[in-house]
């Protein structure tokens, strides 16, 4: 009876254990998936932040460039 028992509880603790380790897969599974999501989204705003940054690179060099051509007209 006493082994019946130990197998029992045995048992149970591994039922238990697996459910407590598919739980915790799938929470970290949703927790990747989400910061998967937002380091998507990051990197999408980081493509659209260079492409503005070169936008506005440009057009500080053909400031430059205009600035240059007046000051040499006018001297």
């Amino acid at each position: 009876m006493h082994y019946l028992t130990l197998l029992l509880f045995a048992i149970a603790s591994i039922i238990f254990l697996r459910l407590y380790l598919l739980r915790r897969a799938r929470m970290i599974k949703f927790d990747y998936e989400v910061t998967k999501t937002k380091h998507d989204a990051l990197l999408k705003e980081y493509d659209l932040l260079k492409g503005a940054n070169r936008h506005l690179s440009d057009k500080i060099q053909n400031l430059v460039e205009f600035y240059e051509s007046t000051k040499e007209l006018t001297n």
